[in-house]
């Protein structure tokens, strides 16, 4: 599958979110972009080494918001599935063949599928705004992955630069508000709780979603973020890990 289906799917994505009539909806996939694009080239890429069953590969996001990610797998023919809270799934007013959406609040209920009810899970962005320990969910992701099911995950990196400037000044690092990040992780983090769940990592990517589709971020920090990272992998700005189910 070239690069031009998944910018055609994007697109599509794009559509399909403006038609939600949220306005946040938009401002958020524009931010993101960067950063859907490369997941749905890993998305690609894991495709070619997992066992797909005829009826096509299978996908849920955990903690889809509005459903970016689910949206443009859908349009990329797979059938695709999205969980988050009530508050974010009862924006999303419209429906397709293949896509499918339930509410879960994930710190007080199981992921709402059967055992290995999916080829791949798709947990991007997430894990930095529990208010829980991530350990149970981690296996409930496991759960739900069929034997050598693929998982991705991304989330911002502890040990990135922008962190260890503010510690210099004096700085918070995490905000103290609704809705902001509850704790970043470091990658031996992520393998610990991997490790614990049946999960295995089989690739780590240390990427730097500096959101350059995004205007209204300063152009010298993208590139800091860029460089430093490229340079310093303990330095990127993100976490990019695949795993594969034990």
């Amino acid at each position: 599958m070239r690069e031009n289906a998944i910018n055609e799917a994007l697109e599509s994505t794009e559509t399909d979110l403006n038609r939600m009539n949220y306005p946040y909806a938009l401002e958020y996939f524009h931010f993101h972009r960067h950063r859907f694009r490369d997941i749905l080239k890993k998305v690609v890429e894991l495709k070619k080494e997992v066992k797909i069953s005829d009826a096509g590969l299978t996908v849920l996001e955990v903690g889809s918001f509005v459903g970016c990610l689910t949206i443009a797998c859908n349009h990329l023919g797979f059938k695709s599935c999205g969980i988050d809270l009530e508050k974010y799934i009862s924006k999303i007013n419209f429906s397709r063949d293949g896509l499918e959406y339930k509410a879960c609040d994930l710190k007080n209920e199981l992921i709402p599928y059967n055992d290995e009810a999916f080829d791949l899970v798709i947990f991007s962005e997430v894990l930095e705004h529990l208010d829980f320990h991530p350990l149970d969910l981690f296996q409930e992701l496991s759960r739900v992955l069929k034997k050598d099911g693929k998982i991705i995950i991304t989330t911002p990196n502890f040990k990135r630069l922008n962190n260890r400037i503010k510690l210099l000044l004096g700085r918070e690092i995490l905000e103290i508000i609704p809705g902001a990040h509850y704790r970043e992780f470091t990658l031996p983090d992520i393998l610990h709780l991997l490790d614990k769940s049946g999960l295995r990592c089989t690739g780590n990517v240390d990427e730097n979603f500096a959101y350059f589709d995004f205007p209204e971020r300063n152009v010298l920090i993208k590139w800091i973020d860029k460089i430093a990272g490229a340079t310093f992998p303990n330095l990127s700005s993100n976490i990019f890990v695949t795993a594969v189910k034990k």
